[in-house]
């Protein structure tokens, strides 16, 4: 495989007018570019704007006609501002399950080192998929143990070590990732995940919320929040094993382990932020079709 070159910023211009991208102001974009990266910007962003048919003629990127380098830096800004209200709401979630989810595992289990005991978990019976089960609970261990041993080199740690000669699950919980308690939820025992569901439903002021749904929740929120914490595209992310989780299973996640009004904000805030866009006269309306195909739901959480 032929590799890639070092470009210049102004080699990079280059490419893009070489392309069909019309480019009305060289040096202004050559300052984004150097400020934003051409690679986060351009290869980011530009699959809404490429002419597939004149594209594989070519063997390379080339853009439909009319396309402008604001088109691009247009859908890139407005991706930045979706990430940033997006992860207020998911940091938010984050902490109401991280929080429901190790105060029930420590109310039902009181010994501080109980979460290092294979026997506080559920039976492989009772975990999904079956086949995954020893391993994934020898990770979960192995993760728990290395942060209890503080090797993270943690302050709070190293004193909890040397005052209380343990590490308190809901101390050791600051370390956690979402992923780490989405894992660590996965491995609960039914009881357990039903006191995190009461309790999510408590603060959230829901009904009812069921192990299985929260189960779901917790994969495709934390799966979005990674996507967001990282700066990578969101509009039109995908996440799963399926891949077919988007932006609307996002907000209905959301939905079910926030309250009503935080999330009827947020749903409220994307489509003014989309209202705006719409109203740009150089962003073409076919791909604002295209790019807002995954908020045909918005409406539906605004109250």
């Amino acid at each position: 495989m032929q590799k890639k070159p070092f470009a210049t910023i102004p080699e990079q211009v280059a490419v893009l007018e070489s392309r069909g991208m019309y480019i009305a102001d060289k040096e202004a974009t050559e300052l984004f570019l150097l400020g934003e990266n051409y690679y986060s910007v351009v290869n980011g962003y530009k699959d809404m704007f490429l002419d597939e048919e004149e594209a594989r003629a070519a063997h390379e990127d080339r853009y439909v006609p009319g396309t402008t380098f604001s088109h691009v830096k247009l859908l890139y800004m407005f991706d930045r501002r979706l990430r940033r209200i997006s992860f207020d709401a998911l940091l938010r979630a984050e902490t109401i399950m991280k929080t429901a989810t190790i105060y029930s595992f420590c109310e039902k289990h009181r010994d501080h080192n109980d979460y290092l005991d294979p026997a506080c978990y559920c039976s492989s019976k009772d975990y999904l998929p079956r086949a995954n089960y020893t391993r994934n609970l020898i990770k979960m261990l192995s993760t728990l143990q290395r942060l209890h041993d503080n090797g993270q080199h943690k302050e709070f740690i190293q004193h909890y070590l040397k005052e209380h000669k343990c590490v308190p699950l809901w101390v050791l919980s600051r370390c956690l990732t979402f992923g780490n308690v989405s894992a660590f939820y996965d491995l609960q025992t039914t009881d357990v995940q039903n006191a995190t569901c009461k309790a999510v439903c408590r603060v959230s002021n829901k009904e009812r919320i069921t192990p299985k749904q929260l189960r779901d929740v917790f994969r495709t929120l934390s799966a979005f929040r990674n996507i967001c914490a990282h700066d990578e595209r969101l509009f039109c992310a995908h996440v799963g094993p399926r891949n077919d989780k988007s932006f609307a299973d996002l907000l209905l996640s959301l939905s079910i382990v926030l309250d009503e009004r935080t999330v009827s904000g947020l749903a409220q805030t994307i489509k003014e932020l989309l209202e705006k866009l719409a109203e740009l006269d150089d962003l073409d309306m076919q791909v604002m079709t295209r790019m807002t195909i995954d908020y045909a739901r918005l409406d539906s959480f605004i109250k």
